[in-house]
């Protein structure tokens, strides 16, 4: 017979009004901070939103596989002012820490909170993250992982260099997980990382550095009981685009990383040398058709701590096509053949 579970929620309390939460440009600030525009408009408007809610959660006859109870708060503010620009806040917060009041004491410990802040405001070609945050330097540095700190983008239609570079906190530390959880104990992860390039008509050319680094506390004796055992990750790129000549380019990105264990011990994770990723591709391209030859090579043991996936041990060969047909390109053919040898 299949066990039945029982499942109990109590929904908390959900007001407001919406509205739209856009970065917040200073350069229109400024702008609008003039004195002959404020006095143009006298309106101070302030809008937003705020929600909560609170669960209890119970199994039976199986064991809780989750917290008891569980609540959660978010919202956000933001303030019109003379109608010429706006300052959006908006914050969210989640707590899986309770103490029941059900028969018997039952604490759950702080597992993974999931609180953000983030503040993005924008002057001229720069861009600053504050709090939560995630870039995109590259897809064999950082590429898309979220982090709490600090973040800066900058990039100008009138200066052909651009840049960013980022430090914070990638993942928290997780050192006591519930009985029956699929959690796993990990290290607090620190990161920071930087990529400069350069762009000139149709080519361009950058380069990335990153490095992530566990921090290894001699207290915590639960890591070496499960030998859970502390990383430090550098990971290099170089990405490219160039033009032989009106018909043929070639883009390349390549990455080079190294995965130490800090306690000196060698594991499949670790590998002490650099490895090597990167991919090529060739087109030349005809009046509406483009065809192209591209290669693809990661090393079994190629890893960056910035990314949340990455496939790894690959080599593929591939041919791609693509092209339009008739004067209203009602027909478009885009195909890709390839081989992969792992």
């Amino acid at each position: 017979m299949m066990n039945k579970i029982k499942k109990s929620y109590l929904v908390g309390l959900l007001l407001g009004f919406s509205f739209n939460l856009n970065a917040q440009d200073i350069e229109k600030i400024l702008t609008a901070a003039r004195p002959s525009a404020l006095l143009k408009n006298k309106d101070i408007k302030i809008s937003g939103q705020i929600s909560s809610g609170f669960s209890w959660y119970n199994a039976d006859p199986i064991s809780n596989r989750n917290s008891p109870f569980f609540y959660q708060a978010a919202g956000g503010v933001v303030i019109d002012v003379f109608g010429k620009f706006k300052l959006p806040f908006n914050f969210s917060y989640i707590n899986k820490t309770a103490t029941s009041t059900l028969p018997g004491p039952i604490k759950i410990p702080n597992v993974q909170p999931f609180n953000r802040f983030q503040l993005r405001p924008k002057y001229k070609g720069f861009e600053l993250q504050i709090g939560t945050g995630a870039m995109n330097f590259s897809k064999y540095t950082l590429s898309g992982h979220r982090f709490d700190g600090v973040g800066i983008n900058y990039k100008s239609d009138k200066i052909p260099i651009y840049g960013g570079v980022m430090r914070g906190r990638l993942l928290k530390k997780v050192s006591e997980i519930p009985d029956g959880s699929f959690l796993k104990p990990s290290y607090q992860r620190n990161g920071i990382a930087g990529f400069l390039g350069y762009k000139k008509d149709d080519s361009f050319a950058e380069i990335s550095l990153f490095k992530a680094r566990d921090i290894n506390a001699v207290t915590d004796n639960i890591f070496a009981l499960q030998n859970i055992n502390p990383y430090e990750n550098l990971a290099s790129s170089l990405k490219f685009k160039t033009k032989v000549n009106d018909k043929i380019s070639v883009l390349a990105d390549l990455g080079l990383s190294k995965t130490s264990n800090l306690n000196g011990l060698i594991s499949n994770l670790n590998t002490f040398k650099w490895k090597l990723a990167g991919d090529v591709a060739v087109d030349y391209q005809l009046k509406s058709q483009k065809i192209g030859l591209s290669y693809q090579y990661v090393d079994p043991n190629y890893n960056t701590f910035g990314a949340y996936f990455f496939n790894k041990d690959i080599e593929l060969v591939t041919l791609n096509y693509s092209g339009d047909y008739f004067s209203d390109q009602r027909l478009k053919i885009n195909s890709r053949f390839g081989h992969q040898r792992r």
